[in-house]
């Protein structure tokens, strides 16, 4: 019997360690702008705990650049900015987050955010990405 239950307890831990991953989506939009989040949480033993793929594009006409600020409130004042070409639905701009704390950040209601700014018809436009969850 005590083997029987030695035994059952090593296939539950090898059931619950299979490898698998754990998804979660976020998305976010504003007036000219789409974004996604796909979140990938790993077993906590691997190196990497989670991989969080990002597509942001621009739905308007302009043509350019843009600039932007990846703030994540739970990293305090540690942002992340760049620049690159307008990017289209066709040609997104993608980003890789590794091991970014993802799930304990909007775990405490803290926010993920992409502030981006670029030329409009001569005008400097700003607007702000705040990704939220996909409801499943």
């Amino acid at each position: 019997m005590k083997k029987l239950l030695i035994l059952m307890a090593l296939l539950l831990l090898m059931a619950c360690s299979n490898g698998e991953t754990e998804q979660r989506t976020y998305t976010a939009e504003t007036e000219h702008w789409r974004g996604e989040i796909v979140l990938e949480i790993y077993e906590p033993a691997a190196d990497i705990t989670e991989s969080a793929q990002m597509e942001a594009y621009y739905t308007g006409e302009s043509n350019g650049t843009f600039e932007y600020k990846v703030h994540a409130e739970w990293m305090e004042n540690n942002y992340m900015t760049g620049e690159g070409s307008l990017p289209s639905k066709e040609e997104p701009w993608e980003q890789e987050f590794k091991n970014y704390n993802f799930l304990a950040g909007y775990q405490q209601g803290q926010q993920f955010t992409i502030e981006v700014t670029w030329m409009e018809n001569g005008e400097e436009m700003t607007e702000t990405l705040v990704f939220k969850e996909k409801e499943s």
